[in-house]
């Protein structure tokens, strides 16, 4: 054979093993006793075969299994039940679907050995004393509580392995993870679909995007509003809200310089006997509308000054037969009325219903406490039926907050999402497998109280599930108070893609210099927060989590890291985009040390106010971080994007750190114009370095930091930007 057919040989070869059939017999890999199989990542079992039984159905584990016609198997379990699976497979995802026969329903359950460190399974996986949730064995029944659990997942991550797995059900599903293994369940159907997915971080995650998008969870694109700093009125004025007080404290912040362009008034906005479904019906005497002489509108003052004023919202609406009298909840109220449009939500087949046809009735413990009906988002015309009740409100934004346990927890994604694609700003809290708004709140997180713990690891197992712009309680939640932990709180939040104020310094007499800690936390998310959206773009576009990395995603042959976020290490660190390494002190002694253990993973850092670089993989121990520290080191790519001002350009800062043609790209904040700046100089001496904009032949001047050794320089957008010289 001449060496142009050996040539040609290799080609079909090469071919068909990305062929759908070919990838079967690479990605999974079948024993037909107990229908064990084990996933193939690259060269490699990603997941090996459970000991004894990969399927079980009915209670029952699988015995024998027979190939049908084409990837089809039937398998039989021990009490001689029969169910098909399909095996259908592309490049990256293995999809398995199990049909237990006879029409029969009950468990399907899929089982693969251990595959090493996990992360993810939305909240869920955020109650843990380690974000790796292989570190013990664990079930986990994936329930919607209307409190710790809302935001359901259940995609799991094994980084070092190159593995997820993942599959969508409205209820009754089930994970288990740990030493033993990992299980994938439907504890109560006749039919499931399970996905595994393998290959790198960002092609596990693109592939994962596609799936769920085709489940009908496509996420919302972000807004650069969510990344403003924001205002809610709860932490300050509990339920006692009005235009006037919420205008007062909101003012506190813009004399001082805060730049606030969002704010909730989370409570006490509707009329007596209302709720958050009392559409338009907003209480006069709090909020009169611009009809009124004084006090002055609160939306028309929100707009003047750039805030998009957003109100709590539920989709529970109080039943019919009201008014319903009951106990007093947080909020005082004994007696609420129907809500205005729940019989035309009963008309219009709207409400959720249960297995046996009838309305799903549910109290909250909180608000309202009486029985009411809850939007189904799945029924058709039920998102835009309440979209345009919403509309009533008139306002730029909602906080959405339901608190009931419902049944179904793929209810709420379709109502967000319209009202986000609107154009208004949207916060979700409920939802399932994508996020239906800008921001993704973890709520309850007791702000100074879980910030070293629940806080940062429910973050953390956001952005392993794919939802990685993250919201918590505002600065200083409860502890305005204490000094130390309010800015450490601050500088939490400053480094994640949500960050609000509500009480404030000056009402807890802070003297000048711990107010001017406190600011510079709060003014460093202003400073990044046109990148902190870039990343939330490139996160939308491709599925992998940019905005808040955890480190075991970020460096996935790293097991260092794997362990960091857990209780007895309390190294909670996470990249922001490309670039950006956080590492806030979250340990529990703010008063006593200001001192940190800090991983540094491979390659080279560079401390962001220091200068000092160090090189990776490395322990900083006892690392000192002062209050007014960034605690923020550059690495990767090397590029950031930093903001002044309103008024003056925005900034590429580039440290001396990446070379060879790295490039980095950028979104604005109008989530459409873009620019690149590429690292194709020799070194880094000032003297003899340029940047030019090579799209349009100009040279671009810049400063360099005499203490960091990094430049700046403005950019535009349609930019491309070329670093040279510098040898």
């Amino acid at each position: 054979m001449n060496i142009v057919k050996l040539l040609y040989v290799i080609v079909l070869l090469l071919v068909a093993s990305r062929l759908p059939g070919r990838a079967e017999e690479s990605l999974f890999s079948l024993k037909e006793d107990g229908f064990r199989y084990s996933v193939v990542g690259s060269k490699k079992v990603a997941l090996p075969a459970d000991p004894k039984s990969g399927l079980s159905f009915l209670g029952s584990p699988a015995t024998t299994s027979n190939k049908l016609k084409g990837s089809t198997y039937r398998v039989t379990n021990a009490d001689g039940k029969t169910a098909l699976v399909q095996v259908a497979t592309t490049e990256h995802v293995i999809k398995l679907t199990v049909e237990i026969e006879n029409g029969v329903s009950g468990d399907i359950r899929i089982r693969t050995g251990s595959g090493g460190p996990s992360y993810g399974l939305g909240d869920h996986g955020g109650w843990e004393a380690n974000a790796n949730l292989s570190a013990t064995q664990k079930r986990y029944p994936l329930k919607h509580n209307g409190h710790a659990h809302r935001f359901i997942s259940s995609f799991l991550i094994f980084p070092q392995q190159g593995v997820a797995g993942a599959f969508f059900q409205k209820k009754n599903g089930e994970v288990s993870i740990g030493p033993d293994g990992y299980e994938m369940a439907n504890t109560s159907t006749g039919k499931q679909t399970f996905y595994y997915f393998v290959g790198s971080m960002e092609e596990i995650y693109t592939a994962y995007r596609k799936v769920r998008i085709e489940h009908g969870f496509p996420g919302v694109k972000p807004k650069m509003a969510g990344f403003e700093l924001g205002w809610e009125s709860w932490d300050l004025l509990k339920w006692k809200t009005s235009a006037a007080t919420c205008q007062k404290a909101i003012e506190g912040f813009l004399n001082r310089g805060y730049h606030i362009r969002w704010a909730v008034t989370g409570s006490g906005y509707w009329s007596s006997g209302g709720s958050t479904t009392s559409f338009g019906n907003f209480d006069s005497g709090k909020y009169p509308d611009s009809r009124a002489p004084a006090p002055p509108d609160f939306g028309d003052w929100a707009t003047k000054n750039g805030i998009h004023w957003m109100i709590g919202q539920r989709t529970n609406f109080v039943k019919t037969g009201g008014p319903h009298s009951s106990k007093p909840g947080e909020s005082g109220a004994t007696m609420f009325n129907t809500s205005p449009d729940s019989q035309e939500g009963i008309s219009g087949g709207y409400f959720l219903k249960a297995d046996d046809g009838n309305l799903v009735k549910l109290k909250s413990s909180i608000f309202p406490t009486v029985p009411c009906y809850v939007l189904d988002g799945n029924k058709a015309g039920a998102g835009a039926w309440f979209k345009k009740l919403y509309d009533q409100w008139g306002v730029a934004g909602v906080k959405e907050d339901t608190m009931l346990a419902v049944p179904d927890h793929t209810v709420f994604n379709l109502p967000m999402r319209l009202i986000a694609e609107s154009g208004d700003l949207v916060m979700s809290r409920c939802g399932a497998y994508s996020s239906p708004g800008t921001l993704t709140r973890v709520n309850d997180t007791g702000g100074t109280r879980s910030m070293g713990l629940r806080c940062p690891i429910n973050y953390l197992q956001y952005g392993a599930s794919g939802v990685p712009n993250v919201y918590s309680d505002t600065v200083g939640f409860g502890g305005m108070r204490t000094v130390e932990s309010a800015i450490r709180h601050a500088w939490l939040l400053s480094l994640t893609a949500g960050m609000a104020v509500s009480d404030s310094p000056w009402n807890h007499r802070w003297s000048e210099v711990d107010e001017a800690k406190y600011k510079k936390a709060v003014d460093f998310h202003y400073e990044i927060g046109p990148y902190l959206h870039s990343a939330a773009i490139d996160s939308y576009t491709s599925g992998y989590p940019h905005t808040l990395t955890p480190l075991p995603i970020a460096f996935p042959q790293d097991a260092a890291a794997a362990d960091l976020a857990s209780k007895s290490k309390r190294q909670f660190e996470w990249m922001i985009g490309p670039s950006l390494l956080a590492a806030p002190l979250l340990h529990r002694n703010y008063s006593s040390s200001s001192q940190l253990d800090i991983y540094l993973p491979p390659g080279k850092w560079i401390d962001i106010e220091t200068g000092k670089a160090y090189s990776g993989p490395t322990t900083l121990k006892e690392f000192e971080l002062p209050l007014e520290k960034t605690p923020v080191f550059v690495g990767g790519k090397g590029v950031y994007v930093s903001r002044s001002s309103d008024k003056a350009p925005l900034s590429a800062v580039v440290f001396p750190i990446a070379n060879g043609g790295s490039i980095y790209r950028f979104t604005f904040p109008d989530g459409v114009s873009t620019c690149s700046i590429k690292n194709n100089n020799e070194g880094w001496q000032s003297s003899s370095l340029q940047v030019r904009d090579v799209k349009r032949g100009k040279k671009v001047s810049f400063t360099v930091d005499q203490t960091t050794g990094a430049i700046r320089f403005p950019i535009k957008p349609g930019g491309q930007y070329e670093l040279m010289g510098g040898k």
